[in-house]
Order: structure tokens, then C-alpha cells, then sequence
């Protein structure tokens, strides 16, 4: 292989802890893959990852791995430095790895990387763009070394989208910085790495348009849950579903509950928000018709009965994950082209296209009146994900990837 050696040694790092019941799409889509490697015979993996409070490393699920915590340090007055450094590398809107992580991630990673010799690593694995960023200067370190770029989503693009929302002035002249920022940045970093792996083709495509070479492309197939769903609507829940930490689920939750339930005020319908952690603002707006669960061990039940799921989303970029999840399992989905990008679904086939209140309002109606056929809808929606997501073969793809790439790297 690769360098003469037995095994092939992948190195990931990451800003996510992958584990068996993590709540984020992206983190379920980490941990499907790195698994993937790490029980096949010729790979050996370690693992670097961001480790939150609470959270514990999978070492029932992912035992063959080395893995290597990066956490915060604690804030001290008794360290203003330290405080007032690991504050602005979170505010400054022109630091080269953005304001998602605090610099003592970075300076860990590189201590942890400076102990290591090129020859112990094969394959260097960036997970999230985050991480992406560090990629100029790991090979550098590594230049033997082949470099992947797991692009769960083009980030720039999402920032894009948040500036070119924002309405007050300061905020937007604040994320129209951060936006040019992370574009320049993230698309530099990708000329260092040998391998980028966007989720989707939509991204695909854009990173080729801003000048990403199409052979140096691989499409990863994003995790979704897939266990078999029997469907046996028994009521009028209307479904969102989603990590309920993050802002753009809020935000879309908050436009659903403004926009379109007061337009179901003559319905029995019930608005169910279904995720961890969600904010205040989503809590205080429970009544007998907005239901808000929290997490929950098993999401079955409420795939097995809810009448739909709806995908307001109005920032974000990248696949959602909410949504394969949905159509697998035949929930009719309406959403908006946020939602939907990405994914090659066809509106009124397999999936409901809808941008304004009054067309959600509309095809919801429809489905309580009975004269949308929902059945056929959720079998074109089943059909679809069995011809276009098997997440066994694109396992064997990716391995199949790697070795690939390791091999042509040595040659």
C-alpha cells in the first residue's frame, strides 16, 4: 500500500465527536464513514475531535480507533490573556479560520501534529470546513501525506446567504466581511488538499464553478436514518424535525409558527417540533396545537404517524439531512429550494415545492381535504431514495476512494 505499510493510516480531525446517537446530520454522516474505515482489515484510524462537555467517546462502536480529545480550556480572570485572545478569535471577522472554533482548538491540533512524523500518517482527513482551513498548513507538515476535505457544506455559501438576509445594517456590513473572509479562505484551502468530498452535486458544482478541478472531486453520499418506517397516520401533526440548537431551525420553526399557523387556525392540526436542545424562544411558543418534544431515544413514532414534514428553512447551505430522512421513510415533505438543494427530488412528485406561507397553507389543506394522493407521493418518495441513496455501496466507494488515491499518490 501506499508507503510499503501493511495498513493504511488515516488520520481524521474533526470539530465534531462522532458517536453512535450524535443529534447533527453532519456528525451522523462522520461517524458512518469513520466507522466504515476503521473496521476495515487494512486501515488503521486515529481520531482527533473536539469533545464537549458531556459529551463521551464511542469506544464500544469505534474501539479500533486512537483517539485524541481537543477541548476548550476554562476562562479565568486569572488568565486575562488567555480570555481576552480565546474571545477574539471568536469575534474577529477577519480571522483566517473564521468564529466557529476558539484558537486553543487549532493550537492543540498543531502541538498534536508537530509530535507526529510524516511517515505515521497515509491519509489526512478534514472534517468540516473548519478543519478544511488548517489544510495549507498541515501539508506543509505532511507533504507525503494525501489531504481530504469532507465539505459537509460549502460554508461561504451559507454565510452568503445570512448577509444577504440580515437586516440591520451594522449586522449585514459585519457578515458581508465574514462571508468575503471564508470564501477567499475556503476556497485557497481546497487547492492543498488531493481529495474534496462535497455531499451533494449541487455543491459539487458550485466549488467547480469557483474553480475547484472536477477530477479532483468525489461526491459523498450524506448518513440518513433508514430504518424501515410503518406508516399509520393517526392524526394532523404536521412535523419539523431537526437539531433545534441550531439558529436556521429556529429561525425556520419561528417563520412556520408566524406565518403559516395562524392560516391553519380553523384545522386540527398540531405543529411538532421534534429535536435536542431547543431555545427559549421555540419554548415559550408551546400551546395545546405547538408541541415541542426535546430530545427523544427513538424518532420513530413520530415518523410513523405525523401527516407531513415541513423544511421552512431560510439560511443555511449544504444537503439536509431532515429531508433524505423524511423521503426515505415516505413522509411528504414540503420545503423550499433551501431545503431541497441538493437534492435531485421532483416537486409534486416526490416532494412538495413551497416558498410562501400561502403555499404551505395550501398543499396542507389539500391533504386534509383528500384530494392530494399522498400514497403515491410517498412511494415515489421511497422509490427515490432506494435508486439514489444506498449508503452500503457509497461506503464501498468511499474505501475504494481512499485506497485509490494512496496508491496513485505512491506510484
Amino acid at each position: 500500500m501506499g508507503s510499503g505499510k501493511k495498513l493504511i493510516n488515516v488520520l481524521y480531525i474533526s470539530m465534531v465527536l462522532p458517536y453512535h446517537d450524535v443529534a447533527s446530520g453532519g456528525g451522523k454522516t462522520f461517524y458512518h464513514y469513520i466507522k466504515g474505515i476503521q473496521d476495515a482489515p487494512d486501515f488503521h484510524v486515529t481520531l482527533l475531535a473536539k469533545q464537549l462537555p458531556g459529551e463521551t467517546f464511542d469506544s464500544v462502536n469505534l474501539n479500533k480507533a486512537d483517539f485524541h480529545a481537543l477541548t476548550n480550556p476554562e476562562l479565568s480572570i486569572k488568565a486575562p490573556w488567555l480570555a481576552v485572545s480565546e474571545l477574539w478569535s471568536k469575534l474577529n471577522p477577519f480571522r483566517k479560520y473564521g468564529n466557529t472554533l476558539r484558537e486553543s482548538i487549532y493550537r492543540q491540533i498543531r502541538k498534536y501534529l508537530r509530535a507526529m512524523t510524516p511517515m505515521e500518517v497515509d491519509v489526512i482527513v478534514l472534517e468540516f470546513t473548519e478543519m478544511v482551513l488548517m489544510a495549507p498548513e498541515i501539508k506543509k507538515m505532511f507533504p507525503g501525506a494525501v489531504i481530504f476535505a469532507s465539505e459537509h457544506d460549502v460554508t461561504f455559501l451559507g454565510q452568503q446567504r445570512a448577509y444577504e438576509t440580515a437586516k440591520n445594517y451594522l449586522r449585514k456590513l459585519l457578515l458581508s466581511v465574514r462571508y468575503k473572509v471564508r470564501k477567499k479562505n475556503e476556497l485557497y484551502a481546497l487547492r492543498y488538499c488531493d481529495v474534496v468530498m462535497p455531499h451533494n452535486p449541487k455543491d459539487q458544482k458550485l466549488l467547480t464553478d469557483n474553480g475547484v478541478p472536477k477530477e479532483k472531486t468525489f461526491v459523498l453520499t450524506p448518513y440518513f436514518y433508514s430504518k424501515p418506517v410503518l406508516r399509520q397516520v393517526s392524526g394532523r401533526d404536521i412535523l419539523f424535525y431537526g437539531a433545534m440548537g441550531r439558529a436556521e431551525n429556529c429561525e425556520a420553526v419561528l417563520w412556520f409558527l408566524d406565518r403559516v399557523m395562524p392560516r391553519l387556525s380553523d384545522l386540527d392540526v398540531r405543529f411538532v417540533v421534534l429535536g435536542a436542545n431547543p431555545r427559549q424562544c421555540i419554548l415559550d411558543r408551546q400551546s395545546e396545537n405547538v408541541i415541542v418534544t426535546g430530545f427523544v431515544e427513538d424518532i420513530s413514532p413520530y415518523f410513523e404517524t405525523c401527516m407531513c414534514m415541513v423544511v421552512p428553512l431560510q439560511n443555511g447551505a449544504g444537503i439536509k439531512i431532515k429531508v433524505l430522512e423524511a423521503l426515505a421513510a415516505g413522509i411528504p415533505v414540503l420545503t423550499n429550494q433551501i431545503g431541497i438543494e441538493g437534492i435531485a427530488a421532483r416537486a409534486g412528485q416526490e416532494y412538495l415545492h413551497c416558498e410562501l406561507p400561502e403555499e404551505y397553507e395550501r398543499d396542507i389543506r389539500a391533504m386534509l381535504d383528500g384530494s392530494m394522493d399522498l400514497q403515491e407521493m410517498s412511494s415515489n418518495a421511497v422509490k427515490f431514495m432506494r435508486e439514489n441513496y444506498n449508503l452500503e455501496q457509497a461506503l464501498e466507494d468511499y474505501k475504494h476512494c481512499m485506497r485509490e488515491t494512496v496508491l496513485n499518490k505512491s506510484i
